[in-house]
């Protein structure tokens, strides 16, 4: 058997899945980094285990017929291109028994005629289309919805926009913002955050709001703007019962408490708030 830093001469008749070459030395199979099916080359040994080994390419002593001169000048040095040394036509052999191998090896391929043959089915093999213009996921949606007659359940988000500025909203309520199919709220939260060309819907009390969602289909992402924050004197207690058959997701604003208090240069621990709504 070969050890690290023997010399051999090796005949390479085959090429791994890398590109590398493939030889025998007295039975014992070396792979052969930019030696191409067909050379003979002078190698030597860097790493030998038991069953094989890996050789570095010292010398061409005859090359193969198969040889050719690399379109790259440093394809060797680079790498990247493992087989430019190997004549066009002999790339396409190899990239296509590549090909059959990892069907037969991983895919089940031939088992899978096996099968066909002893139930008389007839195999069909069917090859990858032309590459043609597809449709996003969201119009995937809409087609299968229309094409089966099922629904899509829209993603629903309330979000506290903070004291109405946009400086003053949290960078998550922003990108859900901007990323909502149509937004809901009283006419002065759409005034402060709806972008141009956006859908709005107006509403207020909470079934107002649900029946708004139930009676768009179209839209997939709905945003709830509520002041402040969700958590503070907030609308969002008595609408999140209504919308449990909807995936939501609820985002914290700036509340006005919170707002003021840093005005005021105090804490808020120490103010009692009141609720004067009606």
């Amino acid at each position: 058997m070969l050890k690290k830093n023997d010399m051999a001469v090796v005949t390479i008749s085959d090429m791994g899945v890398d590109g590398e070459g493939i030889g025998k030395v007295d039975g014992y199979t070396l792979f052969v980094k930019d030696a191409v099916i067909g050379d003979v080359v002078n190698v030597k040994v860097m790493k030998a285990k038991k069953q094989y080994g890996y050789a570095r390419l010292m010398e061409i002593v005859e090359p193969s017929p198969y040889r050719t001169e690399p379109v790259c000048p440093v394809a060797r040095q680079c790498g990247g291109c493992q087989i430019q040394s190997l004549s066009y036509e002999k790339q396409l052999e190899f990239k296509k028994n590549k090909v059959r191998g990892n069907l037969i090896r991983i895919g089940g391929f031939e088992e899978k005629l096996d099968a066909a043959r002893a139930t008389g089915a007839v195999a069909v093999i069917i090859g990858r289309p032309k590459q043609r213009s597809g449709v996003s996921l969201e119009e995937a949606l809409t087609i299968l919805c229309q094409r089966f007659g099922c629904t899509y359940v829209p993603k629903i988000t309330l979000v506290g926009i903070g004291p109405g500025n946009r400086s003053a909203q949290t960078l998550e309520v922003r990108e859900a913002l901007a990323q909502a199919d149509c937004i809901i709220g009283a006419k002065r939260m759409l005034d402060a955050v709806l972008s141009p060309g956006q859908a709005g819907l107006e509403a207020i009390a909470p079934e107002s709001i649900r029946d708004g969602i139930q009676s768009h289909r179209e839209y997939r992402r709905f945003v709830i703007a509520m002041s402040g924050d969700v958590g503070f004197f907030s609308g969002t207690k008595k609408l999140l019962p209504l919308l449990s058959d909807y995936p939501v997701a609820v985002l914290p604003g700036l509340s006005s408490l919170v707002y003021l208090c840093a005005r005021l240069g105090t804490s808020y621990e120490n103010v009692t708030p009141v609720s004067l709504h009606g």
